[in-house]
């Protein structure tokens, strides 16, 4: 098995995104939406308000709840030491 050279094996590396993969899968369908394109559009939150014509408080409100969602979905599966989400 390799190492990605920060302490990572690259097993691990995948079995982390298997598990953020599964915690997304069962977030709120706007939540989801948000966070996708925060993360994988590189969106800022406002542009991601105006994509889904939602006002930036309602998306940053889901965005933050994604958040919190991904932390308590993370420490279920035995992740304790995951970065934390500052993005």
């Amino acid at each position: 098995m390799g190492s990605t050279g920060d302490g990572h094996s690259e097993h691990g590396d995948e079995d982390e995104l298997s598990m953020i993969r599964a915690a997304l899968g069962k977030f709120p369908s706007r939540q989801r939406q948000i966070v996708h394109l925060v993360f994988y559009e590189d969106l800022t939150v406002g542009e991601a308000a105006s994509v889904l014509g939602v006002t930036v408080g309602t998306a940053s409100q889901h965005y933050a709840q994604a958040k919190e969602t991904l932390r308590t979905s993370l420490k279920s599966f035995g992740n304790q030491e995951h970065e934390p989400i500052n993005r």
